[in-house]
């Protein structure tokens, strides 16, 4: 339960602008923000950014693995509220 609150109190509670950043972090780590939070606007924001990143098929890039395992997860998390 220690490890918990400590990941509470390191998630922040907004997403914060950042500049130099790895291109798909910035997506997804609004969207862990989100998750961690439950917070639906943070995921309204943050979905769109990661989709739009990594529009087609084929286009490979190193974070869109990490940007679609949260989409999934996310969808998986609203299905499980919805039932």
């Amino acid at each position: 339960m220690g490890n918990m609150k400590t990941l509470d109190l390191l998630v922040p509670h907004k997403t914060e602008p950042v500049t130099h950043i790895f291109h798909a972090y910035r997506p997804a780590t609004d969207m862990l923000i989100g998750l961690w939070r439950k917070d639906d606007s943070v995921l309204d924001y943050a979905v769109p950014r990661a989709k739009n990143l990594y529009p087609g098929k084929g286009r490979n890039g190193n974070g869109q693995p990490l940007l679609t395992y949260l989409q999934c997860t996310i969808k998986t998390r609203k299905k499980r509220e919805n039932n």
